[in-house]
């Protein structure tokens, strides 16, 4: 059980490492959206909004994950392997998403040139 604990706080820590990075980079846009040509304004809030549900998503996660760990130290309870597996993917698929509106936003920004 220790090993999958060991696990649960690796991916605590890469997902707020992650969120952090994106929080960054998101808040930069935004800081220049008034600069932003307006033929881009729209598809630029629509990335913005996208990358920030992930965010929001990704913080859920931790949280579940968290639980789990504090569930595990304090109640003495076991850590489910299939749960951590399952958000272990939803991690993976909010990357995902993350770099698909990435691709999108760019190929959108290059027929825009």
């Amino acid at each position: 059980m220790e090993n999958l604990k060991d696990i649960v706080n690796e991916n605590i820590i890469m997902a707020e490492s992650l969120n952090m990075k994106k929080q960054r980079a998101i808040e930069m846009v935004e800081s220049r959206f008034n600069e932003c040509p307006a033929k881009w304004k729209q598809h630029t809030k629509k990335f913005i909004e996208n990358v920030k549900e992930n965010i929001e998503a990704r913080d859920k996660l931790i949280t579940e994950l968290r639980l789990m760990i504090h569930s595990y130290i304090y109640k003495d309870e076991g850590i489910n392997p299939v749960k951590v597996d399952f958000i272990i993917k939803e991690f993976q698929e909010l990357d995902d998403k993350d770099a698909l509106a990435a691709d999108m936003y760019s190929a959108i920004m290059d027929e825009m040139i």
